[in-house]
């Protein structure tokens, strides 16, 4: 895909010469021209991102696409601290309600292994962890 008339100027008989607002696209496939609807569905993309890629060719050239929340980080997203905390708190839960295997299962390679029990489900050891966070004046998450 190239830009075929790049500085062409529009005007005519009594009119004054100005540039071109939209600029003619050639489109090649295997080093043929092509239209631009063969283009499209050669490369599986649809007629708004040939478009949006000619423009952004045209006005910066050749070089990577970015999105407008590049450098933005969400007012939602957790810190390092908040990770760790979180990280701490099941390894500390774990270690005070697992259960060892019964037996030895077959698939398990581990003679070590050991389980957590099913009473509690995940909404409740959030629960847990948001009544152990607020006490500590730290900052709860969502179950999501």
């Amino acid at each position: 895909m190239h830009n075929s008339n790049e500085s062409e100027l529009t005007g005519g008989i009594g009119r004054t010469a100005k540039e071109r607002q939209k600029s003619r696209m050639n489109y090649k496939l295997f080093g043929k021209s092509v239209c631009r609807d063969t283009f499209s569905y050669a490369h599986w993309i649809d007629r708004k991102t040939v478009e949006s890629i000619a423009k952004g060719i045209l006005c910066n050239g050749l070089e990577p696409r970015n999105h407008g929340n590049k450098h933005k980080q969400p007012k939602h997203a957790l810190s390092i601290g908040d990770v760790c905390d979180i990280k701490q708190f099941l390894i500390e839960y774990s270690n005070h309600n697992r259960v060892p295997v019964p037996g030895r299962l077959p698939n398990c390679k581990k003679e070590n292994c050991t389980l957590l029990p099913s009473d509690n489900s995940k909404a409740d050891i959030h629960q847990l962890y948001n009544e152990a966070v607020t006490l500590s004046n730290k900052r709860t998450v969502s179950l999501t």
